[in-house]
C-alpha cells in the first residue's frame, strides 16, 4: 500500500477489504464494487471519446 500513502495526505480516505474473510467489510462497509463500477464507467467514456488505451491509463 506504499503507493497510496500520499493519497491520505491529499484528503482521500483509503479503506481495505480482506477478500479472504469478506467481500464487504462488516465494520466499515468498504467494498470494491463501487470503485470497480465507477472505473468501468470512466473507461467506457474514455473509449467513446477515443482517448483510452492501456498504455495511457
Amino acid at each position: 500500500m506504499k503507493g497510496y500513502s500520499e493519497l491520505n495526505n491529499l484528503g482521500y480516505v483509503q479503506q481495505i477489504v480482506n477478500h479472504s474473510s469478506n467481500f464487504i467489510d462488516p465494520v466499515s462497509g468498504a467494498n470494491t464494487q463501487v470503485i470497480e463500477s465507477t472505473w468501468h464507467a470512466y473507461k467506457k467514456d474514455f473509449r467513446s471519446r477515443g482517448i483510452y488505451s492501456k498504455c495511457n491509463i
